[in-house]
């Protein structure tokens, strides 16, 4: 039987930029695919669809959920980019800043 693990590790994490510390639970960089059954074959098309904005997929270490770019924008305030799956098969990448995506939206940051 394997040793119990019972103790906490507790971590200082602070923002590069601005010396805030940030919650362990920050997510600094996103993975989305398109939600149901949509296909994108150019990133200005995905784009385009991101800032409308419709669901997508965010796929996380702790499982699959759908959310949109300005949800997950307000609520991940430590969020760095977001790589995006896409394409019939979602053979090609792309990444989108969290600069490159406010600017889109129209959010001064």
């Amino acid at each position: 039987m394997p040793p119990s693990l019972d103790f906490a590790v507790q971590f200082d994490l602070r923002d590069r930029h601005s010396g805030d510390s940030l919650p362990l639970q920050t997510m600094r960089f996103a993975n989305f695919s398109p939600a149901y059954g949509r296909v994108y074959n150019s990133k200005k098309a995905l784009l385009a669809d991101m800032i409308e904005p419709k669901d997508f997929v965010i796929n996380t270490p702790w499982g699959s959920t759908y959310t949109s770019v300005p949800e997950l924008l307000q609520m991940e305030k430590g969020l760095v980019s977001i790589q995006v799956r896409y394409g019939k098969r979602e053979e090609k990448v792309t990444n989108f800043t969290r600069k490159e995506l406010e600017k889109a939206l129209g959010v001064t940051s």
